[in-house]
C-alpha cells in the first residue's frame, strides 16, 4: 500500500491529527520533492504510521511543560509579572500493536490526550490606579464608594506609577496592571 493524503484541501494542515509516538519516519520535502508529492507548493510533509507486528508492543508517554519549568516570558516582565502566569501542557498517550491473525493481519491503535492552558499578554498595558491612586479615588467627592468598592475587588493595584490621569481635578497615579488573558483547549 502506497499511502494516504491526510492533506486538508480547504484549511491547510492534516485531515488527522497523527501523534509523534504512532509515527516512525517523517521526511519534510522542500523546493526540489518528487513528482508525486507535486499537487501545493511549499513543504512537504510525509509520515509513516507505526503497525501492528508479530509481536505485542506498545508504550504509554507523558510529556509535560508548565510555568514552573519554562524561562518567564520577556512580554510577561514588561507588564510587571512577577511570575511565569503561565503555560500547562500535559500530553499523555499510550499505544498498543499486536497480531490479530499472525503473519496476516495486524492491530495497532495509538491514543493521546492534551490538555493545554495558556495566559497570553496583553500587546498594550493594561492602566489602572496604584494604591495610592485607590486611596485618592477614595478621597474625592462624587465618587461612588461602592463601585469603587467593585474596582478594587476586580483590579488589582498597579505595582509602579508609570504616569497620571486626572479625575474631579485631582492628579491619580496610574501604572500597568499584571493583567493576562487565559484560555484553555483539550485535545
Amino acid at each position: 500500500m502506497k499511502g494516504l493524503d491526510n492533506n486538508n484541501r480547504v484549511n491547510p494542515g492534516p485531515l488527522v491529527y497523527i501523534p509523534n509516538e504512532a509515527t516512525t519516519e517523517f521526511v519534510q520535502y522542500t523546493v526540489q520533492f518528487p513528482p508525486e508529492y507535486g499537487h501545493t507548493t511549499g513543504g512537504q510533509m510525509n509520515s509513516i504510521a507505526r503497525t501492528g507486528t508479530n509481536q505485542v508492543h506498545g508504550g504509554l508517554y507523558w510529556y509535560t511543560q508548565n510555568r514552573n519549568m519554562n524561562a518567564q516570558e520577556p512580554a510577561f516582565r514588561r507588564l510587571g509579572f512577577i511570575d511565569s502566569p503561565g503555560y500547562d501542557q500535559n500530553r499523555v498517550g499510550a499505544n498498543v500493536g499486536l497480531p490479530l491473525i499472525p503473519n496476516h493481519l495486524f492491530f495497532y491503535g495509538s491514543f493521546e490526550y492534551l490538555p493545554l492552558g495558556v495566559a497570553n499578554a496583553s500587546l498594550t498595558p493594561v492602566l489602572g490606579p496604584t494604591s495610592a491612586g485607590f486611596t485618592t479615588l477614595g478621597g474625592l467627592s462624587g465618587i461612588s464608594q461602592t463601585n469603587l468598592g467593585v474596582l478594587r475587588s476586580y483590579l488589582p493595584a498597579a505595582p509602579n506609577a508609570t504616569g497620571f490621569t486626572t479625575v474631579g481635578g485631582q492628579q491619580i497615579p496610574i501604572g500597568p496592571i499584571p493583567f493576562s488573558g487565559k484560555s484553555w483547549q483539550n485535545s
